[in-house]
């Protein structure tokens, strides 16, 4: 049987120009920050890479 695989290593093995972000994913975010702006500030520089 196959092990399972970690989605968040994963996420690390693969380069930002191959992620593709939907438009809602990125409204969702946005919104998301805007109703938190403490964890905004914490994870902001992360966010601009994932969505600039």
């Amino acid at each position: 049987m196959p092990q399972p695989r970690n989605s968040l290593t994963e996420q690390y093995c693969i380069s930002p120009t191959e992620i593709f972000v939907s438009s809602l994913t990125v409204m969702e975010v946005k919104y998301g920050l805007a109703i938190n702006p403490q964890r905004a500030v914490k994870i902001q520089s992360i966010i601009e890479i994932l969505l600039g």
